[in-house]
């Protein structure tokens, strides 16, 4: 008898009173151990009892991890072989119902039905709901497989997951099996102007769709390109495919930030590739993540696998570009601002560092900088058009000292003139480029060596001067010159108009001002510890950001950023050792 044979006995209500229990248990325990192994047990898919999830057997194999196709970013490179042993993955992603059989609340902004992927979840929060999943395993209720040192279900590993969203390893590009997608076979934003020559322009429709909505893939799971972002097991880093293990890679030793693949309702056809990778701050939810479970079979109790090869499954080695790896932000409420300063931008080529006439620009000979003077003023702080995150709210009132600010980012140039090597990943653009791939702590080097040079004091701006000074000294200003979308094109290199890279300074009009990339180009580095409820008791008068902290806070958005993220209010995160290619900073003279 199988096991599932046997439960249903167990559960029928005609069966007569058993009073060998416990023989049974030894059974199903036996059962488990022996036949649910042999070949006759490999089940296209089963279904949990207790949340009714339903899962699909995945056959281990080989195959070559990483973009294929030259489509994505440098964290998707090398492309590089990896092994994965068999496994079971959910067929849909966890619903709305299911998180709330398990946790008994529903924390998801698209509250539509039970049957639309929950969201507005971190990974702490998916642990949480796995560990109380398992909990919920009785002898008569027990995980199909179990043991290899991943027992009870569990989140499904980079591998694991887009070996699954390939069919097995396949070279497709998207998570239904296709190499071109449209917005009546995936969720996600098929506008027009994010159209790329693998994706069919269409509807953005702006939200979750039921699990199940659109076709699955050759193995029959659903959704794997769209709708919600998937948490993974892994921990996150940009290089790791240089250094990943052949065999089940289980991510980095290390790090804050959790992967999450296969994009959403709100990703373009870029993003939810089958191998695009981003990571977020594992406390971070927002209501385009969510996840699928996964169920391990033990190494010692798997038949014979059939494992494909480099060799018969070949792709082309193509390098990629660069990825997004932050949130959208959403929601906060509306004050007004402070009126703003007019500011006249003029040059001044003489080696002193003092203000020009009390307002416009001065000059270092050193790297060749110049900074624009920003006179002081009070402004309320935050979002004051009810888009943004928790974090860029209570909007609140600040005042600023006067201070000179970096006319441009810190350019590829100026950096190599100070510290004698380029650690930019886009070399190709140039010395008038931004320098970028640089951590924060890597900036504070740069600093000592320019203080060193020039005999004066830089440092990083603040987060209150660096929103004062891309508002045009407070104004309301929902991107650094515009409040218009339509005109941010003129502003801004972002992903509409960047061509995926970054752009020489200065190319785009500055704001009110006269300073340049304040939004769009690379996030910009500020000096200030991340705190998510800083703004509730921050200090009125020069905040400088909470005592300490593990988060260092960038500015402004990149490249590769949409424009909710390039707002003038947007707070983003990243360990102060982090480098990527959508990293540098202006500075601000003493």
């Amino acid at each position: 008898m199988s096991l599932f044979r046997l439960i249903d006995y167990l559960r029928s209500p005609r069966r007569k009173v058993f009073y060998g229990l416990p023989i049974l248990i030894s059974i199903a325990l036996c059962v488990v151990a022996s036949n649910a192994y042999s070949d006759d047990r490999k089940k296209s898919s089963f279904k949990d009892p207790a949340t009714g999830m339903e899962f699909v057997y995945v056959k281990g194999g080989c195959y070559l991890m990483g973009d294929s196709f030259g489509d994505g970013g440098n964290e998707e490179k090398p492309v590089h072989e990896v092994c994965v042993d068999d496994f079971y993955v959910g067929r849909y992603e966890t619903t709305q119902g299911q998180w709330k059989e398990i946790m008994g609340n529903n924390p998801s902004s698209f509250r539509y039905g039970d049957n639309y992927p929950v969201e507005k979840i971190g990974w702490d929060d998916v642990r949480e709901f796995l560990k109380k999943m398992n909990k919920k395993i009785t002898p008569l209720n027990p995980p199909l497989f179990k043991g290899g040192g991943k027992g009870g279900y569990r989140l499904p590993s980079e591998a694991e997951w887009e070996y699954a969203a390939r069919e097995g390893g396949r070279k497709v590009r998207f998570g239904n099996g296709k190499d071109n997608i449209g917005a009546d076979t995936a969720n996600f934003d098929a506008s027009p102007e994010y159209k790329r020559p693998y994706s069919i322009p269409g509807q953005a429709r702006g939200k979750t769709t039921p699990v199940g909505s659109f076709n699955p893939n050759g193995l029959g799971l659903y959704d794997m390109s769209g709708n919600v972002l998937e948490w993974v097991e892994d921990r996150y880093a940009e290089n790791y495919y240089k250094d990943s293990p052949k065999h089940d890679p289980p991510g980095p030793v290390d790090g804050g930030y959790r992967a999450l693949r296969g994009g959403s309702w709100d990703d373009d056809s870029l993003n939810i590739r089958a191998t695009a990778r981003r990571g977020v701050d594992r406390r971070k939810g927002a209501d385009i993540a969510g996840f699928r479970v996964a169920l391990s079979i033990p190494k010692e109790k798997t038949a014979n696998t059939v494992r494909q090869t480099a060799e018969t499954n070949p792709v082309a080695v193509v390098p990629p570009k660069e990825v997004t790896t932050e949130f959208p932000k959403s929601s906060a409420s509306a004050i007004p601002v402070a009126d703003q300063p007019e500011v006249k931008v003029v040059q001044d080529n003489d080696s002193s560092l003092s203000k020009v006439s009390g307002q416009g620009a001065v000059s270092t000979p050193a790297a060749d900088m110049e900074f624009v003077y920003v006179r002081p003023g009070c402004f309320d702080m935050g979002d004051s058009f009810a888009d943004g995150e928790l974090d860029e709210k209570p909007v609140h009132e600040v005042c600023i000292r006067d201070f000179n600010m970096g006319k441009y980012e810190v350019t590829q140039g100026q950096w190599k003139e100070i510290m004698g090597h380029n650690p930019s990943y886009f070399k190709d653009c140039g010395n008038n480029c931004p320098v970028e791939q640089v951590s924060w702590n890597d900036v504070q080097l740069f600093i000592e060596k320019l203080g060193q040079k020039t005999g004066r004091t830089f440092r990083l701006p603040t987060e209150a001067e660096w929103e004062y000074a891309a508002r045009n000294g407070g104004a309301i200003e929902k991107w650094a010159g515009t409040n218009n979308l339509t005109d941010l094109a003129d502003y801004a290199w972002y992903e509409k108009n960047s061509d995926r890279k970054t752009n020489p300074i200065g190319a785009k009009k500055p704001n009110g001002l006269g300073l340049y990339d304040m939004s769009g180009n690379i996030c910009e580095w500020v000096q200030d510890w991340y705190g998510e409820g800083y703004y509730s008791a921050g200090q009125r008068q020069n905040p400088t950001g909470p005592v300490g902290g593990k988060l260092r806070v960038l500015r402004g958005g990149s490249w590769d950023n949409r424009p909710s993220l390039m707002r003038n209010t947007t707070r983003i995160w990243s360990q102060p050792s982090t480098r990527e290619s959508f990293y540098g900073f202006r500075l601000v003279k003493q």
